[in-house]
């Protein structure tokens, strides 16, 4: 809306420095008042708060992606007969080592469901099964999950929030229009108050200029002793 009146304002500039031959034009001082009005700049900080209100509020409906990493290594010392069993070893303990790794993905939908989405992936490695040609032992995983609340769910309340925020959101940038809208207006009445009565001291100043040049010149046709054609 700012930018609207604006734009406005500047078209009519060259009309009132045309007739006025204002030092001052109407943007620069409907910019001026915008920039230094406090009024303005205190409700534009409400309207910042309130839309960062609004956004926290929506946290709750925000997608929520979770991921892990997982290790775990686990060692005992081999007995007799399996040192004997396999002698390729190369150790006197067994080392068994497990990695997984997990990755989700869930959101709570304003009508109260809430869908969630996971994918996992585990791998071993035994240096016993190693020496038996055993190989990578790995397993993945993909799932998906829906939750629908039997009572009372959690998306009420948030979804109220969230309502309340965005009205208070709308409200305040509304009262911003508003206290710029009425800025404008008051400063364009001045405005123009202004530039008329600078426009009147012009024409009156131009006025007396020519009185005082008729004087001149009537005064030096009464030293010549010549009557005026007039």
């Amino acid at each position: 809306m700012r930018r609207y009146l604006l734009l406005l304002l500047i078209l009519t500039t060259s009309a009132v420095a045309a007739t006025a031959e204002a030092p001052l034009s109407l943007a620069e001082a409907v910019a001026s008042a915008l920039k230094q009005n406090p009024a303005i700049q205190i409700q534009q900080a409400q309207t910042r708060a309130a839309v960062g209100a609004a956004t926290q509020a929506r946290a709750p409906f925000d997608q929520l992606l979770t991921a892990g990493l997982g290790a775990q290594r686990d060692q005992r010392l081999l007995r007799a007969d399996e040192l004997l069993k396999y002698p390729s070893i190369g150790s006197t303990e067994q080392f068994v080592r497990s990695d997984s790794f997990r990755l989700g993905l869930d959101r709570l939908l304003e009508s109260g469901p809430q869908l969630g989405t996971a994918y996992s992936y585990n791998a071993a490695t035994d240096n016993v099964q190693g020496v038996q040609n055993i190989p990578l032992q790995a397993s993945d995983r993909l799932s998906f999950s829906l939750r629908l609340p039997l009572q009372r769910s959690p998306a009420h309340e948030a979804g109220a929030s969230l309502a309340a925020a965005e009205a208070e959101a709308k409200a305040s940038r509304m009262d911003s229009e508003h206290t710029i809208a009425s800025t404008v207006l008051a400063v364009t009445q001045g405005y123009w108050d202004w530039a008329g009565r600078l426009g009147g001291l012009l024409a009156a100043r131009a006025a007396e200029d020519r009185v005082a040049k008729l004087v001149a010149q009537t005064e030096k046709l009464v030293q010549m002793d010549e009557l005026p054609p007039a």
